[in-house]
Parts: structure tokens; C-alpha cells; sequence
């Protein structure tokens, strides 16, 4: 099982598919600097063959990954980068309208910024001229100003017409090299169709490049892999038929060894240890191959529903308490929304709900969203997932966040406790394959509402049909009841009733298996859903003799004055859960090398406020959340430990999360992403909101270390609390001191008058159903 070191007496195959396109590659202000924070991805050698190659590698006992396999290499064509093609649009590096929901476009790509770069790929470097095939938009002003840069010198400044043309910058000698090459396009402005009244396009845009050509250049097919280098690594190259290889360091793009003809060859790279390389590959028979005796990182997101941050001092939870003394504690971290889904969504998207659309839960999510899940599954990772609550998942597949996962799964019903979740979480446990690194979403429902109670003695709960009883319950355990009856034809009567205590019924539904399996109406004699009743009684009548099947929903009724001695037991309840899974975890050996993330999606008002759950407003026991990080043992990973820790008190946001995982896995960032990197980021303000239908009224808040202020769009009201000398949020100081933050007025204000021109909160009815019986709506 994944997690530990492969074993050096025998190689074996390891899928990790490492597909880097270049133009995911961090922000060139930062001189194009692929070093990451986080610790080895690749591992302690790489070796590159040929496919038509025999024999054994150069390092035999190390594990062999085949990264052509999992589309590891990127194809290109040295001195043409065709800009209408996908193959070409891999190289384009930053500054790009790149494909994508209302972005592609067949006849190249838009320069998104001032600056834009891209890569050129050149087998020896002699070429002579650059030429660009581009077209200046006529939103832009004219002449427009274009200077363009090799390697980072200039080669040239030009002044452009509207319309298309052809560029043509001579090379200097010496300036181009061989591998890859950077070229920036830097232009007077940016400015979108719609500003210049061109049309309804509100992107922003500069020239639109459709073809680079470096004259001169060797037209060679290739394919390149960036790859970290971890210490001890050597390059092998096995050839039969003859291939030439370069590699780069990604940062200078200096060569730091190349090697070209056939046979074997090595190319030793111990000085390069840490360091981000590039591979270039000239020869169409060449196959690329990863040995390792260092696994990749695994990806471990534990999310409790529900769970706000201040219980955990107050409940006994030896299990938190024990992954607390393993990881980085922060103080400070927030959910985006008190609803689960947006929630979800705002985490595993790195966007605001606002952004993303997702606002209120039994949204479909986009298709075009970017994900974690399908991000991970690009790069090589076994992505598995098991949720317990039905907010996270609709009645179509994918059309929530179980899209990108090869498997989603979840108990029947759409609230399940921690105990049957694991019994889940254990099988997929013993399906994970050491031949990739996984990542495993576990989603635990306890404590979210309906608070069950483990500590009174049961109730008696009793299900008749014509006054037979036919089932029992205890609804202090807010069960899923399922039962069948074989009925005669006629009118039946089904009662749920509880002597002693008032019960609610969630949710009620009977099919009947008349020809075909039927959903049956019925008619309420007493009582309803949703109603607080001693007895609930429902007519409904059978055409002929079937088996009837009844599926309900039903918990005792709570006095608000036990939630939060039930929400405590359900926080206990969820602790018992963790430990069962961690143990598994570290039984199939997938924890040492783990990363391993810990939160909540958000909290729950417990009569703080005069309110019980959550959703309706955005005070702190709603949006502050636990998070944990555990980083993979060893001490290769001292340096990130050290530069989590030095952020555990800082504000962390829910949409820092995916950048924080992929930059310590040595990722590339998802496409589109808002957070930044927990250990980068500086001091954020963070940024919530709640949504109606689902709550009351639209709210959106900043909140900072000191000040939290709330904005009501519907009456064009603020509030403001000081939190160091308020921290329950109890007196409003809007009036006295809102002029402290005057940039927050304009930003909640522009928000809410954004949101509502664009507002897609809307929620079908058939969902609806599903969320009541979960206590939403």
C-alpha cells in the first residue's frame, strides 16, 4: 500500500502521469521561479528511454514509472509554436486567455495581460529571426505600442495598426539557445471589446498570437517533461535508434547536461538537487520513464460538516488531540459560507461562492468550474471520495463536486454517521493501488443537524401500516428507516408515532411495485413533514396486490436548550470516527507519506445570537473553523513545517487551501485559483457571504484580526464588531468607527450590486425536497 519507500530488491511499475503544462507556471514576476516551498515530488532518479529500447534501466532496484503512459510529456515541434492547436497552447506560459469556458478560440490565443509569455522550443539554438503571426484588436488604442523580448533581453520595439500583420525581430547571435526559450510580448495596454463599445466581450485584451517561428531553427518533433530533482538523481538514457536530450535548469534556463546519440548514457544530476528542470527529448521512438525509491506525495482532505473551531477545547476528542500534536494548529482559518456546498465548493475551487456561482446548496456545479479532483486526476492521482451528506452530491453524477473523483461514494440516504462512513472509507482504503499516489476526500457528516442523542436510554418509535406494526425506531438516533409489506389491493394507512416523546418526520416516500416499481401518493390523516407530532398519520391507496416500500426519515424533537450538550456528543461521535479511519490509514500504510488536511466546512449557532444552526447570518461561531496540516514524515520536510507554523496565526481563508496543497506537492497551480499559498500569503481579509433562497436575505462580510463588518444589501445596512474587544459580536460599532475600514463600504457595496446583476442562486424544486429533509429550507 501507498505511504512508504518502495522496496530496492525489485523495480515495479508506478503510473504517476506528471503532465506540467507551461502555462501553469507561477507568475513571471517571480523571474519565473519553479522552486516550491514543498519537498520532493519526483524522486531519487528519472531515467529516459527509448520505446524500442532493450535491457534494464541504469539504476535497476529503483521504482520505474512510465510518464508517456499518463500523458507525462508534452509533444512539440522545435521552431513552430502553432497557437491554434492544443499541442502549441501547452506552451503558452502567462498572460493568457487560455481554452476554456468562452475562452478558446481556432485562430490563436488573446494576450490577457501587458505582459505575455510564452516558450519556444529550439533543438541547437542557431535560429537567426523570430516571427509572430499576431492580430492587434480594435478595442485597443492604435498605433499600439509592442516590444518584444528573447531570454529576457529586447529584440525589438514595434508600433502596430489595428488588424493583423506579421512581426518579423532579428536574433542576435548568442541570444537563443537550445531547449526552451522564453519570449514576452510586452504591449501599451490591455482594454476589452465591451469598454470600447466593440460588443458584449468583457475580457481584457492585448495582441492575439497565432504562430511563433524561430527562421533558421531544425524543424525536429520532440516532447519535453519539467521534473524535480531530488538528491542522488542521475539521468539514464537507453537508446537503440539515436535521440539527443538537453536538460535546463527552469529557473536561468542554463543547461546543466545534454547527451545525444544511442546506446546507454548517464547524465548526472546530484548538484541539482531541489531544483525544477527542464527535459527536452528530440527523437520520435523516445519513451520516458521515472525511477524512484521515493513515493509521491499522497493527498489526505478530512472535512467534519458542521464543526465550529472554539468546541474543541470544550469536548473530549483524543483522536483531533493526537493529529493536533502531528500537524500545524492555526488559530485563525475561515470558511467562505455556512453552507455546505458553497462551502465545498469555494475549497475545493480556490474561488469565492460569488465567483463560482454556488451559493446555496442543491446547486449544479459548472462543468467549466476547475476542481482539485480533476486537477489531481490530470497529474497521475487516484482520486476517491466518500461524503455523508447529500449536499454534496445530486440525483446526476458529476453534476456536483463528485465530478473528477474515479470513485464517489456515500451510505444510502443523505445523512450518515461517522461509524457507517468508515465502514466506506475502509474499502476504498484497501482498494487504493501502490502503483499511484491517491488523493482521498473523507467527508463526515456528525455534527451536523439533527443532533443524535448516544447518551439517554431510546426512545420506542413504531411504524404501522393499517395498525400492524411493522418497524421500530429510536428517534433519538434520527434514523433512516427502510421496510417492505406485501398489501393487498385498496386503501392502506401507514402511521409513525412515538408514545412518549414528540417526534418530526423529515421525509416520507412509498413505492409500490405494481408492473413496474412506482412512487405512490399519499394524503396525511394527522399530523405532516416537517411537524412536531406525537403520531403522524398518511392514507394511500394500492390498485393491486404489490410489495410496498417505505423509506423515512425521523428524529426526536429537540428543545434548543440540549443543542449544545447533543452538538458535543456528535463532536465526540465524529472523534471516534477519525480515529477508526486514521488507524486504517496507517494499517495499509498510506499515512507516513500523507499530506494530510483537517477542517470544517463551516460552524453551528448553539443559542448563541438567540439561534440554533446555521446558514442564516455570518457571525464567527459560523465561519471559524479547525484546520490542521500534517505534512509527510522525514526530515525532508522540516523547511515546510517550519513555514507552516510561521502562518498558523495568521488569517487563513478556505480558497488558500488548493493553492497550499499543490504548492507543498510541487504542483502546478488549478487554473483560475483566488487563495494563495498558506506559506506565502500575507495578512488577507477574508471574505464571506450567505445567499437566499436558502437563507434569509443576502449578506456579504470582511473580516480581518480586528474588525468584522456585514453588509445587507436588501436594506443597504452595515454592521461592524471590534473583535479583539467584542469576539461574541454582540455590540454594533458601525457608526462610530465604520470609517475604519472606508475600503470595505465600497467593496461589500460593489459585491452585492455584482451579485445581484448576475444572480444564479437558483435551486430546483426536486432538490429542494432533499435539502428540507436535511433541515435546509
Amino acid at each position: 500500500m501507498q505511504g512508504r519507500s518502495a522496496p530496492t530488491s525489485k523495480a515495479a511499475d508506478r503510473d504517476l502521469g506528471l503532465t506540467m503544462p507551461f502555462h501553469h507556471l507561477p507568475r513571471l514576476s517571480r523571474n519565473v521561479r519553479l522552486q516550491r516551498c514543498g519537498q520532493l515530488f519526483l524522486a531519487l532518479a528519472l531515467v529516459i528511454a527509448v520505446g524500442s529500447c532493450s535491457g534494464e534501466a541504469t539504476v535497476p532496484e529503483k521504482t520505474r514509472v512510465d510518464l508517456d503512459a499518463r500523458s507525462g510529456s508534452v509533444p512539440i515541434r522545435a521552431g513552430v509554436i502553432d497557437l491554434t492547436t492544443p499541442p502549441g497552447r501547452t506552451l503558452a506560459a502567462e498572460g493568457w486567455h487560455l481554452p476554456g469556458a468562452d475562452h478558446a478560440s481556432p485562430s490563436g490565443l488573446w494576450a490577457s495581460f501587458t505582459d505575455a509569455t510564452l516558450w519556444a522550443p529550439s533543438v541547437a539554438g542557431a535560429f537567426e529571426e523570430l516571427w509572430l503571426e499576431l492580430e492587434v484588436p480594435d478595442c485597443v488604442p492604435t498605433p499600439y505600442g509592442l516590444e518584444v523580448f528573447l531570454n529576457g533581453s529586447s529584440i525589438g520595439s514595434f508600433s502596430l495598426e489595428a488588424g493583423p500583420t506579421t512581426l518579423k525581430a532579428a536574433v542576435p547571435p548568442g541570444l537563443g539557445h537550445a531547449g526552451m526559450n522564453l519570449v514576452r510580448l510586452h504591449g501599451d495596454a490591455v482594454r476589452s471589446p465591451a469598454a470600447a463599445g466593440k460588443g458584449a466581450d468583457t475580457r481584457e485584451l492585448g495582441v492575439r498570437v497565432s504562430e511563433v517561428r524561430l527562421v533558421g531553427e531544425d524543424p525536429r518533433d520532440g516532447r519535453f517533461l519539467r521534473i524535480r530533482v531530488p538528491a542522488d538523481a542521475a539521468l539514464a538514457i537507453e537508446c537503440r535508434d539515436g535521440a539527443s536530450v538537453l536538460v535546463q535548469d527552469a529557473q536561468s534556463f542554463l543547461p546543466v547536461g545534454s547527451s545525444e546519440g544511442a546506446g546507454q548514457v548517464s547524465i548526472d544530476l546530484g548538484a541539482q538537487a531541489n531544483r525544477d528542470l527542464l527535459v527536452c527529448v528530440w527523437g520520435s521512438t523516445s519513451h520516458l520513464f521515472l525511477v524512484s525509491k521515493w513515493v509521491p506525495v499522497n493527498l489526505i482532505v478530512i472535512v467534519c460538516d458542521t464543526l465550529r473551531a472554539d468546541i474543541l477545547s470544550a469536548v473530549d476528542t483524543p483522536n483531533l488531540d493526537a493529529l493536533a500534536s502531528e500537524s500545524v494548529v492555526f488559530s485563525n482559518s475561515f470558511s467562505h459560507a455556512p453552507m455546505t456546498l458553497p462551502s465545498h465548493t469555494a475549497l475545493f475551487s480556490s474561488r469565492y461562492p460569488h465567483v463560482s456561482g454556488i451559493v446555496n446548496n442543491g446547486q449544479e456545479v459548472p462543468p467549466s468550474l476547475p476542481l482539485l479532483s480533476s486537477w489531481l486526476g490530470s497529474f497521475g492521482y487516484d482520486t476517491r471520495a466518500v461524503a455523508s451528506l447529500g449536499t454534496l452530491w445530486l440525483g446526476k453524477r458529476e453534476a456536483s463536486l463528485d465530478r473528477g473523483f474515479r470513485t464517489f461514494q456515500h451510505v444510502r440516504g443523505d445523512d450518515t454517521v461517522g461509524e457507517e462512513s468508515v465502514v466506506l472509507m475502509d474499502e476504498v482504503i484497501g482498494d487504493l493501488s501502490p502503483q499511484r499516489p491517491f488523493f482521498f476526500f473523507a467527508h463526515f457528516a456528525d455534527p451536523h443537524e439533527p443532533y443524535r442523542d448516544t447518551a439517554s436510554p431510546p426512545l420506542k418509535g413504531l411504524i404501522r401500516i393499517d395498525g400492524e406494526v411493522v418497524g421500530e425506531f429510536n428517534p433519538r438516533d434520527a434514523p433512516h428507516v427502510d421496510l417492505t409489506a406485501d398489501l393487498a389491493a385498496g386503501d392502506h394507512e401507514i402511521a409513525i408515532e412515538c408514545e412518549d416523546h414528540d417526534i418530526r418526520v423529515r421525509s416520507l416516500h412509498l413505492w409500490s411495485d405494481e408492473g413496474r416499481r412506482r412512487r405512490l401518493d399519499y394524503e396525511f390523516a394527522e399530523g405532516g413533514l416537517f411537524q412536531n407530532v406525537r403520531s403522524l398519520r398518511a392514507g394511500f391507496h394500492l390498485s393491486d396486490p404489490s410489495t410496498l416500500s417505505l423509506e423515512t426519515f425521523v428524529g426526536d424533537v429537540l428543545d434548543t436548550k440540549e443543542a449544545r450538550a447533543r452538538y458535543m456528543q456528535e463532536v465526540e461521535r465524529f472523534d471516534r470516527a477519525i480515529g477508526e479511519l486514521i488507524d486504517a490509514l496507517k494499517g495499509a500504510d498510506c499515512w507516513e507519506n500523507s499530506l494530510v488536511v483537517f477542517t470544517s466546512d463551516h460552524g453551528e449557532a448553539l443559542r448563541d445570537h438567540r439561534l440554533v444552526g446555521h446558514v442564516q447570518n455570518l457571525y464567527d461561531e459560523l465561519l471559524h473553523v479547525p484546520l490542521m496540516i500534517r505534512t509527510p514524515d522525514g526530515e525532508a520536510w522540516a523547511e515546510t513545517r517550519a513555514a507552516l507554523e510561521e502562518a498558523r496565526d495568521k488569517i487563513i481563508r478556505h480558497i488558500d487551501l488548493v493553492p497550499t496543497i499543490l504548492d507543498v506537492l510541487g504542483l502546478p497551480p488549478l487554473p483560475g485559483q483566488m487563495g494563495e499559498p498558506i506559506i506565502r500569503n500575507g495578512d488577507h481579509t477574508l471574505i464571506a457571504e450567505t445567499h437566499a433562497p436558502e437563507a434569509k436575505r443576502d449578506l456579504f462580510a470582511c473580516r480581518d484580526d480586528a474588525y468584522k463588518m456585514v453588509y445587507r444589501p436588501d436594506d443597504q445596512t452595515f454592521t461592524m464588531y471590534d473583535l479583539r474587544s467584542d469576539p461574541k459580536e454582540l455590540r454594533d460599532i458601525f457608526q462610530e468607527r465604520g470609517g475604519e475600514r472606508p475600503r470595505w463600504q465600497e467593496l461589500l457595496r460593489t459585491l452585492a450590486e455584482n451579485w445581484k446583476e448576475g444572480a444564479q442562486g437558483g435551486v430546483a424544486e426536486e432538490e429542494r425536497d432533499r435539502l428540507r429533509a436535511m433541515g435546509y429550507f
